[in-house]
Formats: structure tokens, sequence, C-alpha cells
């Protein structure tokens, strides 16, 4: 009996070490580091506008008149990835935009009877971020970076008042940014997102851009967002000078881990 007993309790000391042993394994804390992958497409409709350092410089007009060229742009194509890494409450953030842009003169002014812009755009925004202590379903994450632009534009221009003019040029610049990054929970799959920058410290330079939508998690790493998002970048430097805008929805898909 005693024997019995003894083996007894042995065999439940054994099953109540093991069942605490998977239980710690279960209950292991989650990582301080967190990684989010997210391609996404934007159907945007984008207007530019540029002037090159070689192009002609255009005569006075008598008495300021004249017509200004009309121009429609239309999106040749693109590639789009942002991505995020995460230690506890500090964090670095990379959005990645090319653009490729085909414009046409829909009226030209009267230096020249037609004219043509191609311009490839890419722009890179790099940030650091920082999450403030906030409630369960509210976070608000700082940033603060730089977002570094590289602007490619061809113009072919046909004669008219001024001569034919064919020219390029390639700019590059980069630009301080601060922005915020604001997420609110509605439910365990559904939450509303908002993010913007605007660029800082740079008298050449003048951009913004705004991105607001819903996001819904459809698993426990994946989650979709739909979302609007406006970028406008104004930049000058002698007589180069470049204006964009594009605006448009945004799809993506995140995966974290």
């Amino acid at each position: 009996m005693t024997k019995r007993l003894a083996l007894l309790l042995a065999t439940l000391v054994a099953t109540s070490r093991t069942f605490a042993a998977e239980q710690t394994l279960d209950e292991t804390p989650k990582s301080d580091w967190s990684f989010n992958l997210s391609p996404y497409i934007w159907v945007a409709a984008v207007r530019v506008e540029t002037t090159l350092d070689n192009e002609p410089t255009p005569p006075p007009s008598p008495g300021g008149g004249g017509s200004e060229d009309r121009y429609e742009t239309k999106l040749g194509g693109g590639a789009l990835l942002a991505a995020q890494v995460h230690y506890k409450s500090w964090g670095l953030w990379a959005d990645l935009v090319w653009i490729q842009t085909d414009t046409s003169a829909v009226k030209s002014g009267p230096l020249y009877s037609a004219k043509d812009l191609e311009a490839n755009f890419y722009h890179s925004t790099i940030a650091l971020s920082y999450l403030l202590p906030t409630s369960d379903k509210f976070r608000v994450e700082l940033l603060a970076g730089a977002r570094y632009w590289s602007v490619e534009a061809t113009i072919d221009a046909q004669a008219g008042a001024l001569p034919s003019f064919s020219g390029g040029q390639e700019e590059t610049w980069i630009t301080p940014v601060i922005g915020a990054d604001f997420a609110y929970d509605l439910g365990p799959k559904w939450s509303l997102m908002a993010k913007g920058t605007v660029a800082v410290g740079d008298h050449n330079s003048d951009g913004w851009e705004a991105m607001g939508g819903v996001t819904y998690r459809f698993g426990e790493r994946w989650s979709t967002t739909l979302a609007y998002r406006y970028l406008k970048e104004e930049y000058t430097r002698k007589r180069f000078a470049y204006f964009t805008e594009v605006s448009g929805v945004v799809l993506g898909v995140s995966y974290r881990f």
C-alpha cells in the first residue's frame, strides 16, 4: 500500500511538472521586436509641371498677354512598398515610391506648337518613430526623418514662336520631414488610420502628404488597408522647377512578423 501511494504521488508530481512546463511555454512573453511589410497599389491622378535649366528663356510678352500651356498627365507605371520595424516604443519606417508619368500639352501656348513631357520620379521617406503611451484603442506615433527625391524629366517641344527644343535633366534632393501616425480600433478586426508628413527646414522644397482610411485584420498576422492619399511637392533651384500633385485610392496588404 505504501509503495502504491508513493508511486501515485510520484506520478502526480511528474504530471504537474509537465503541465507547468507546457503552461510556461504557452505563456512565453511576446518579443519586443516586430516587423511589418506592406506592398500596395495607388490608383492615382497625377499632375506634373517642370522647367529645365537649359530650356530656352521665353521672350517678354508685349502687354503681358499670351496663354499658358495646359497639360494632360497619364500614369505610365509604378512600384510601391512600405516597411516598418519596431523595438518596444521605438521604430523605423520606410516608404518607397517610384512613379512614371507621360504628359502632353492639351493646349500649347504661343511659344511652341506642341510640347511633351516624360517624367520619372522616385521618392523614399525614411523616419524614426516613437509610440506615445496612450489607451489600448488609440495609438499615436510620432515621425521624424527625411524624404529623398530623384526626378528625371525629358521635354520635347515642337517649333512655334520659338524653334523646336529637346532636353532632359536629372535632379535629386533630400528634405527633412516630421509627421504623425494615428490609429483607432473600432473592434477586434476593424480600425481607422491616418498618417501625414510635412517638409521642414529646406527653402528650396515645399511639400507634404496625408493619408486616411480603414484597416481590416483578417488573420493573426495579415491585414489590408483601403485609404485615400494625397502627395504634393514643389521644388525650385536656380532655373529648374518641379511641381507634382498625386492623389487617389491606396489599397495595400500587410504582413506582420
